[in-house]
């Protein structure tokens, strides 16, 4: 089950009263996940992400970046294969 935290609902909702695109808060939780993952790959026990504050900086970075589409599509797959990694490694995966 996920539910979110007050904390969590106040941040979703600044970003939504800022009316900052969705493509923005995506791509920011693409650059957030990925170099989550890449720590977690080297340092295993550096703890998971348990907010969406973990992804305010990389957010505001993603809004304000000046890369093309093509980054964030390599971003979609270097994250999927970043899970599969980690998930193998952690022995999470069948």
């Amino acid at each position: 089950k996920i539910s979110f935290s007050p904390a969590d609902e106040q941040i979703a909702a600044a970003l939504f009263d800022r009316k900052l695109p969705i493509d923005f808060v995506e791509h920011g939780i693409l650059l957030g996940c990925t170099r989550k993952y890449m720590t977690l790959l080297t340092t295993p026990n550096s703890g998971l992400i348990v907010s969406l504050s973990y992804f305010q900086g990389t957010i505001e970075e993603a809004a304000t970046s000046k890369v093309g589409g093509d980054y964030w599509q390599y971003l979609r797959t270097r994250v999927d294969h970043l899970e599969k990694e980690w998930t193998r490694l952690a022995g999470l995966s069948p």
